[in-house]
C-alpha cells in the first residue's frame, strides 16, 4: 500500500475525540494519519480494484467471508476475537476521509466506539496488508484474506 505510514502521522485531530468521550485513554493508543495518507491508501485500494464504493470486491481475495450481523454485536465481538496476532498494527479508514493507526487489540476491545452502525463504513487493514475487514453502515461484516 504505502510504506512508512509514521511519516504521515499528524497532530491535527480529525474529529475523533467524540468517539471516545468516556474512554480518553484510548486516544493515547491512536496515531491519526493526515489527509495525504488517506488519499494514497484509498487510491491504492481503488486502483487495484480491492475496494469499490467502500465495499470489498470479493473476487480480489483468496478467502472471502460476508455476514449480515443485524444488531448481533456479540457475533462481531466473538468473530474479532478469533483473529490471531492481536498485537499487529492496523490501519482504520472511514468513508468520510479519516484514517488512523492503532493496534488490533485496542480495536477489538473498543470496536463499537470505532464503528457506528447506520453511519460508518469502515475498512480495517492489518499491517502486513494481507487481510481487510469491512464493516458497512448497513451492518454487514466482510472479510477478505490473501489479496491477489
Amino acid at each position: 500500500m504505502i510504506d512508512n505510514l509514521d511519516k504521515y502521522v499528524t497532530r491535527d485531530n480529525l474529529d475523533i475525540n467524540w468517539r471516545f468521550e468516556d474512554k480518553k485513554e484510548i486516544l493515547t493508543q491512536i496515531k491519526i494519519l493526515d489527509r495525504k495518507a488517506y488519499d494514497l491508501i484509498w487510491e491504492k485500494l481503488f486502483h487495484d480494484n480491492i475496494v469499490g464504493k467502500f465495499t470489498l470486491n470479493e473476487d480480489k481475495f483468496k478467502t472471502f467471508e460476508a455476514k449480515d450481523f443485524n444488531n448481533d454485536y456479540n457475533w462481531i465481538t466473538a468473530r474479532l476475537h478469533e483473529f490471531k496476532n492481536k498485537e499487529d498494527d492496523i490501519i482504520l479508514i472511514w468513508a468520510d476521509g479519516q484514517a488512523l493507526l492503532t493496534n488490533f487489540q485496542t480495536f477489538i476491545e473498543n470496536w463499537d466506539d470505532f464503528y457506528y452502525p447506520s453511519s460508518d463504513d469502515l475498512l480495517i487493514i492489518n499491517s502486513k496488508r494481507d487481510w481487510i475487514i469491512n464493516l458497512t453502515h448497513y451492518e454487514c461484516f466482510r472479510f477478505g484474506q490473501g489479496i491477489g
